[in-house]
């Protein structure tokens, strides 16, 4: 989804996913938890594109018992606009 929109390089991206999903193999709980109280998902995102237009974040859940790491969600976020000068709401 990110690749199609451009957002991830088509050449590089699919090589920097695998070096995230190797690294979350080894150490799945590096990046901080999603504070979610009540849910008893360990749901935890990396930052993995960010530029002055958008970021993209990789939302994943890490599983208690094996540690077992799943894709949840790639979040594709476009910064806003600023608004053009006498338009500012």
């Amino acid at each position: 989804m990110a690749i199609r929109a451009s957002v991830i390089d088509s050449e590089t991206g699919e090589a920097e996913l695998l070096a995230l999903a190797e690294f979350l193999s080894i150490d799945p709980r590096y990046f901080e938890p999603f504070d979610a109280p009540g849910e008893s998902v360990d749901l935890r995102w990396a930052s993995f594109v960010n530029t002055d237009n958008v970021r993209v974040e990789i939302w994943y859940s890490v599983v208690e018992d094996d540690l077992c790491v799943y894709l949840e969600s790639v979040e594709i976020i476009y910064r806003a606009q600023q608004s053009l000068p006498g338009f500012e709401v």
